[in-house]
């Protein structure tokens, strides 16, 4: 194809309850229901809709993902996902009861910090699959302040230089 980013698509298998826990705002149209019956249902990201459907709403259209017709039912705001200095790129997400994975993550929005949760999280995951692991239990806030870490030690470094050149 002449512009292949126009078909480069992630796709994110997530809960009904995803987009409220992580608070990324429902533009148009619902998210995913509690039961069973969404396996021909998806959400785009604002991003996908405004470069396929400039002209009208993506409600209803349907799309062809791993070789199965699907319907889009809502449109969510752009998730940098890759990272805060990576653009938004176009985004799908499909029902994770109809899409599994071998790795998948829990999200949660604890009242309290992530140690008091962490012994509940694994009493329900283990409950679910006593041979299942929960590895990995990190905020939110950890996850983005690892993502610029980077950043910050260019910025340190940047300072550090320019201290050092003010004395010289």
């Amino acid at each position: 194809p002449p512009n292949s980013d126009e078909y480069l698509v992630n796709m994110t298998a997530v809960s009904p309850s995803y987009f409220s826990v992580l608070r990324i705002p429902m533009r148009y149209g619902r998210s995913f229901s509690a039961d069973q019956s969404e396996r021909d249902s998806v959400i785009v990201n604002e991003s996908l809709a405004r470069r396929h459907f400039q002209d009208h709403s993506p409600l209803g259209e349907r799309i062809s993902i791993l070789g199965r017709e699907c319907t889009i039912v809502g449109v969510v705001g752009d998730v940098r996902h890759e990272g805060v200095r990576r653009a938004c790129g176009q985004q799908i997400y499909l029902s994770f009861r109809h899409l599994p994975r071998a790795k998948m993550f829990v999200i949660t929005r604890p009242g309290s910090g992530r140690l008091a949760v962490a012994p509940m999280l694994r009493g329900v995951v283990s409950q679910m699959d006593p041979e299942q692991p929960l590895s990995f239990v990190r905020e939110l806030k950890e996850v983005v302040g690892a993502s610029l870490a980077s950043d910050r030690l260019l910025l340190y470094l940047v300072g550090a230089f320019g201290s050092v050149a003010l004395v010289l």
